[in-house]
């Protein structure tokens, strides 16, 4: 399923993720752990982190059909 954002759309789709990381109470400068597999949800989540100033640490999801050692 491919999603089409306009810039308009994807500026307000970065601003509620804003709201819901403010209404976690997480601070400017604190870390926030990204686990997102690649797409435009990890950017406009990312984009979010970094306009209200918090530390992204972005990794991808565990792969589920890797062979655990």
């Amino acid at each position: 399923m491919v999603i089409h954002y306009t810039w308009a759309e994807f500026h307000s789709y970065i601003a509620s993720i804003c709201l819901t990381i403010q209404a976690s109470e997480i601070k400017r400068g604190e870390n926030v752990l990204l686990i997102f597999p690649p797409g435009l949800d990890f950017t406009a989540t990312f984009m979010a982190c970094l306009k209200l100033g918090v530390i992204a640490v972005p990794v991808s999801p565990p792969d589920p059909f890797s062979p655990r050692v």
